[in-house]
This record gives C-alpha cells, sequence and structure tokens, in this order.
C-alpha cells in the first residue's frame, strides 16, 4: 500500500488504500496514541474479500499533519467525513476506541454516506476524571516511553508477532514534532466532547469487544448496551481473551467477523 494525502483547510490526513477500485468502500480508523498499522492484519484480509479498503491516520497521528488547531472526536469525524466523500461513498467505517464515537457522529450527522458502522473496543462516552487519574494521564500522554507502555497494558493475551517492532514503531511517531501535544489534547478532549445519542444511528452496527478490554468493568455489558441503544440493526461480537485492540491480537477471528457483517450489508 501507497500513503496518500488528502489535504484539508487545516491539515493533511494520511491514507493507505487497498482493494479492487469497483469494491465497496470500507474506512478504518484507529484510536488515540498510535496509528493505521493497527489495522495491518485485518485490511488486507477485507480487501481480499472484494472491499475497497482505506485505513487513515487521525490527526496528528502516523503520517497526519499535526498542527491542527483542534483535536477532539467531532473534528476526527468530519475527517472521516471528508475521507468518505473524497474516495466516494458511501462507506462502512470501523472506528476503533474513541474513533466509534467518531464513526457514528458521522453516521448520525450525513447518514447518506454510511452504509454501516463497526464500532471496535468502542468508547463512545467518557466521564471527567478524578483529579489523581487526570494526572496520570496527563503524565502517560505527555511521554513517549511511558504511553508505550501503557500501550503494551491493553495486550493482556496473546501479542501480535511483531508487537515489538510495531511498538518501537509506534514511539517513534510520538516522538515526531507535535504528536506528543497531539495525543495530549485529543485525550483532554474527550470528557467535554458533545455525547453521541446512540438512539440516532440507524446504520447497521457491529460493536465488537474484547472479553479482557481494560477500558471498561464489564466488556460485554458495555458492547450490549451500545447494541441495544442503537436504533438501526445490531449484533454483538465478543473476542474471547482479547484487550482493546482485538483487532490486532486476534485478527483472524475480527477479519472474518467483519468479512460477513460486510458481505450481509
Amino acid at each position: 500500500m501507497t500513503t496518500q494525502y488528502l489535504s484539508l483547510s487545516d491539515g493533511t490526513i494520511a491514507y493507505e488504500l487497498i482493494g479492487p477500485s469497483d469494491g465497496p468502500l470500507v474506512v478504518c480508523v484507529p484510536g488515540v496514541g498510535v496509528n493505521r498499522a493497527d489495522f495491518r492484519f485485518v485490511a488486507p484480509t477485507l480487501a481480499e474479500a472484494g472491499n475497497r479498503v482505506a485505513v487513515m491516520d487521525i490527526r496528528g497521528h502516523g503520517d497526519s499533519s499535526a498542527d491542527w488547531p483542534q483535536y477532539d472526536p467531532t473534528a476526527v469525524g468530519h475527517d472521516i467525513a471528508a475521507v468518505i466523500g473524497h474516495l466516494g461513498g458511501p462507506a462502512v467505517i470501523v472506528g476503533h476506541s474513541f474513533a466509534a464515537k467518531s464513526a457514528g457522529q458521522v453516521a448520525v450527522r450525513e447518514p447518506e454516506l454510511v452504509r454501516g458502522l463497526v464500532l471496535v473496543g468502542a468508547a463512545v462516552r467518557h466521564e471527567k476524571p478524578g483529579f489523581v487519574m487526570g494526572l496520570a494521564a496527563r503524565l502517560v500522554t505527555g511521554n513517549a516511553s511511558l504511553w508505550t507502555m501503557f500501550l503494551k497494558t491493553l495486550y493482556p493475551g496473546t501479542k501480535p508477532a511483531d508487537f515489538a517492532e510495531y511498538l518501537a514503531a509506534n514511539k517513534a511517531m510520538l516522538r515526531r514534532k507535535g504528536h506528543l501535544a497531539a495525543l495530549s489534547a485529543l485525550t483532554d478532549s474527550l470528557p467535554a466532547d458533545p455525547a453521541l445519542d446512540l438512539s440516532d444511528i440507524t446504520a447497521p452496527t457491529l460493536i465488537v469487544m474484547g472479553t479482557k478490554d481494560g477500558d471498561f468493568a464489564d466488556p460485554a455489558a458495555e458492547a450490549q448496551r451500545i447494541a441495544n441503544e442503537v436504533s438501526g440493526p445490531s449484533r454483538v461480537a465478543m473476542v474471547d481473551g482479547s484487550g482493546h485492540y482485538p483487532h490486532a491480537d486476534n485478527p483472524e477471528f475480527v477479519a472474518h467477523t467483519l468479512a460477513t457483517f460486510l458481505k450481509e450489508l
């Protein structure tokens, strides 16, 4: 895959495109503090199934520019919509972690752009942290080494074979000018970003959650809550033993689940 760039009014979004040019569009969006390499295992499988798959870097991450005036889920949602419009939608959006909320916002604001949603490790609601947790978050998001240590804890089960190389490359990405500031700004924005009313989502929705996802006290209950609240048809796929990154630590299961969902659409 070759890196391509979409120039917007305030910055540039990097993405890669794989699969047949006439295939249905799928746009994969990683969460905070990582980059499009998170979908390195899943994207080729979806493309082999006949889909045109775009994997993008969110603003301030990966190869996207890092001097945007605003960092929050709403802004990332506008970037997703811009990528879909540029590539020719509608699309199925695969949003991970906070980007699941951004994907949902696109489905509500511009439903004509969205054929379906896949919400992976779906962090669609955020509460303001207490003083101690807020201080810890600022320390972790302000240091590439501390963030990498934290990232390791989000893989409680089997690690990808290339995990060490992936972590090293991601750390190098965070050390580029402006990237840690973008990570901190985006993380700080999460509690204040406007709430997403899941009942406004009418697109078919698949929620994929690891059974050991440490972001949630009860991952299965959170996944089912989301499925119950969206207005469109929904289903839940739990990934046994996976943490917050099931598309990376159990890509075979996740890719098969996504390919089945896409085929049904």
